[in-house]
């Protein structure tokens, strides 16, 4: 087994073997920091998530988002191996299940935001080291969708966003360097409920 997979094995444990308070108190510290973010501040489109198997939950960052009149966006799978992109996502949204058995809401494809357009994206990760590379489910999903703000030549276009905030609890980082390959992503700002890295 790589050291990748130990990580990921590792870290999945130790944030689900925390007690479900806890879970609550710290993801609570985490929404605190995510909204004081001037990024977050001053967007307008911003994609979140629906917490699975012991991630952050970030209902309260959506709800922050809603409260300052932000359109917020969830991620979508529509293909393995393709690019997620983001359905709208409101007070009033009905929710279905994608493929993958993600809630995501019950809208037209039509209405499916780009990538490029969004303003944030606050991710969930696995595991992260202190100079935020990151693990996550395994998937690559948002590795291929987020590819073009690896791409040096696209900042002079104002392709830099959306900028991606990675939340995790401290648990959850490890101790050494997570090698990275060619294609991973690596998001722009992580928070935990102590720092912000």
């Amino acid at each position: 087994m790589t050291m990748q997979k130990q990580w990921r094995q590792a870290k999945r444990l130790a944030r689900q073997a925390l007690a479900v308070s806890d879970r609550q108190i710290k993801s609570e510290q985490i929404r605190q920091r995510v909204v004081a973010e001037p990024a977050f501040q001053n967007a307008g489109r911003i994609a979140c998530y629906l917490k699975m198997l012991g991630e952050v939950d970030a209902d309260g960052i959506i709800q922050a988002a809603w409260k300052s009149t932000k359109k917020v966006y969830l991620p979508v799978v529509t293909e393995r191996h393709k690019a997620l992109v983001f359905a709208p996502f409101t007070t009033d949204s009905d929710l279905t299940k994608d493929y993958l058995g993600m809630s995501i809401p019950n809208v037209s494809p039509t209405l499916f935001c780009s990538p490029q357009w969004l303003d944030v994206v606050i991710m969930p990760l696995v595991a992260f080291d202190k100079d935020r590379n990151r693990i996550g489910q395994g998937g690559g999903f948002y590795d291929r969708t987020f590819a073009f703000k690896s791409d040096v030549s696209n900042s002079e276009h104002g392709l830099l966003k959306p900028v991606l905030i990675g939340v995790a609890f401290d648990v959850q980082r490890v101790i050494g360097t997570i090698t990275t390959r060619d294609w991973d992503v690596r998001p722009d700002i992580i928070i935990t409920e102590t720092s912000r890295y």
